[in-house]
């Protein structure tokens, strides 16, 4: 049994190094993990912004709501 498991290893991995759509595929995969990574970061910015935004918003009305208008 285990001899019939190392040649499945084996064949699927000679498999992997000649099928060129693979070797394309595993290269967007990993493009994906990076672009994924990229936009956590970009989305904590997003949340970050929006929070500052919404904090002047309401400075901006309470400073309405005493001034004289």
């Amino acid at each position: 049994m285990k001899s019939i498991n190392k040649r499945l290893v084996q064949i699927a991995k000679r498999a992997l190094k000649i099928d060129p759509n693979l070797k394309r595929l595993e290269q967007v995969v990993q493009k994906f993990d990076k672009v994924s990574a990229g936009v956590a970061t970009f989305l904590h910015l997003v949340k970050d912004a929006k929070k500052e935004h919404q904090e002047q918003q309401l400075e901006l009305y309470r400073a309405r709501e005493t001034g004289s208008l």
